[in-house]
C-alpha cells in the first residue's frame, strides 16, 4: 500500500507569480474569463469556505488540513501533484468547482488603513493578480479605464472576493471552535480505487464523531449558531465519495454519467451574478 504526503507539497500554491494591480501598469490589461483548467492540474486540495460545503460534499471529500488556523479542505487527488478533476484536455470533471479556483487569477487582501479618531483604523482592501495566469493579457474585457479607474468588471470582481474574503474570516472562526473543543483527529484516509493498489493519505484530520457525541448541549448549540455543524455534516457526508466518487475512478478514464456531471466545465466560470452568500 502506498503513503502518499498532504500538506508537505505546494499543492497549495496556485498562485505563482502574486503581485497587486496596478492601475499604471495594467491600464491595458485584459481579463478573459474561460480558459481551460491546466492551470489546477496539479491542485491535490482546494481550501473551501462555509458557504460552498454543502457544494463541495455533493462532489469531493472533505478532510481539514493537520496544520491549526487552515481552512477545510476538499481533496481533488490520489498522490500529489496531480488534480483527478483535471483531464488533460483541460476540461473540469464535476458538476461544482471550488470558489477557490473560479476567482483565480485573482485574490484580495486586507491590510490597514488609515488611522481614525477613536485610536481604531479603517481596512483596506487590495487586490492581487497571478501575472502568469492566461486569463490576463490582450482578450477580454478591461479591468481599467483609460483613468486608471476600475471597470464595471473589475468592480463586481472585488465585490465577490470581498464576499469571499467574509466568508473565509468566519470558516476560520468555526475552525478555530473545532480546535478548541478537540474535534479534529489526524487520520489516514485510503483511497481504494477500481484498478490498482490502494493508496495512503497522510497529513490530514477528519471530526472525531465519538467525541462530539459527548459535547455538552450548550456547547452543541455554540457549534450549530456558528455554522460548525454545518460543516461537520458536510464532512460526514463527503466521505461516501470515497467509495463511489470520482476518485475511484480511472483518472484519465471515461467520463461517468450522473456522478460528475456528464461533461463538466469547460473554462472559467465567470463571476457575473455570484452571491457566495448562497451557495
Amino acid at each position: 500500500m502506498a503513503a502518499g504526503k498532504a500538506m508537505s507539497d505546494s499543492s497549495l500554491n496556485l498562485f505563482q507569480q502574486l503581485r497587486a494591480l496596478d492601475a499604471v501598469a495594467d491600464r491595458q490589461l485584459r481579463f478573459a474569463a474561460h480558459q481551460p483548467y491546466h492551470f489546477a492540474a496539479k491542485q491535490l486540495f482546494a481550501p473551501i469556505v462555509l458557504g460552498e460545503v454543502g457544494m463541495v460534499a455533493r462532489e469531493y471529500v472533505i478532510v481539514f488540513s493537520d496544520q491549526t488556523g487552515s481552512l477545510p479542505l476538499a481533496l481533488l487527488g490520489r498522490r500529489p501533484g496531480h488534480n483527478a478533476y483535471v483531464r488533460s484536455s483541460g476540461q473540469w470533471m464535476a458538476r461544482y468547482v471550488p470558489a477557490h479556483f473560479r476567482r483565480y487569477p485573482f485574490m484580495m487582501a486586507e491590510v490597514p488603513g488609515q488611522p481614525a479618531g477613536d485610536g481604531s483604523s479603517t481596512v483596506q482592501h487590495i487586490l492581487f493578480i497571478d501575472a502568469q495566469a492566461p486569463h490576463l493579457g490582450e482578450q477580454g474585457e478591461r479591468l481599467l479605464s483609460d483613468s486608471g479607474e476600475p471597470t464595471p468588471t473589475l468592480r463586481n470582481i472585488q465585490n465577490v472576493l470581498v464576499q469571499m474574503e467574509h466568508d473565509s474570516r468566519r470558516t476560520l472562526a468555526v475552525m478555530a471552535q473545532l480546535e478548541e473543543l478537540q474535534l479534529l483527529v489526524p487520520e489516514r484516509i485510503v483511497l481504494h480505487p477500481k484498478q490498482g493498489q490502494p493508496l495512503g493519505l497522510q497529513g490530514v484530520r477528519v471530526v472525531d464523531f465519538k467525541r462530539l457525541q459527548t459535547l455538552a448541549p450548550e456547547q452543541l448549540q455554540a457549534l450549530h449558531q456558528s455554522g460548525a455543524l454545518d460543516l461537520i455534516q458536510a464532512h460526514h457526508l463527503s466521505l461516501t465519495n470515497l467509495r463511489d466518487g470520482l476518485l475511484r475512478e480511472n483518472e484519465e478514464g471515461p467520463v461517468s454519467s450522473g456522478k460528475t456531471g456528464g461533461t463538466g466545465s469547460t473554462g472559467s466560470v465567470s463571476f457575473d451574478g455570484i452571491d457566495w452568500s448562497k451557495f
